[in-house]
């Protein structure tokens, strides 16, 4: 199985606008999350800590120091020290007609009260 995590000569290489191309995918966000080789598992623990005592920010900066990662990238990995997000987990918004939550985030009909607005010039309820 091929290694998915990045050294830090490949991370010399990365240019600035370039996203992760191993990792795991997350559903919700469609980024792969890196993984690096040289963040030992103490350092993973103290940035986890960071991130759970809403200090995200200084958590980056320690990722950053710690790997020799580029900042977009170190974004994406403190946004998911847990690995991908679940998008079963994930509140979707209110139905606009009838209140109850919506399947997904970009759903635009209601599996409760069966309306559709996938076009809003033309909203109906659909028929079983």
């Amino acid at each position: 199985m091929e290694d998915q995590s990045y050294s830090q000569e490949e991370l010399l290489r990365v240019r600035g606008n370039e996203f992760p191309g191993k990792g795991l995918l997350c559903p919700m966000c469609k980024v792969r999350i890196p993984a690096f080789r040289d963040l030992t598992p103490q350092d993973e623990t103290r940035l986890r800590t960071l991130i759970q005592h809403g200090r995200p920010t200084e958590a980056t900066k320690r990722l950053i120091d710690a790997t020799g990662c580029n900042l977009p990238w170190a974004n994406i990995w403190v946004l998911h020290p847990d690995g991908p997000h679940d998008p079963a987990t994930q509140p979707t918004a209110p139905c606009p007609y009838c209140g109850e939550a919506l399947r997904t985030p970009p759903a635009r009909q209601c599996r409760f009260c069966e309306m559709d607005w996938h076009d809003p010039e033309h909203v109906y309820r659909r028929e079983a």
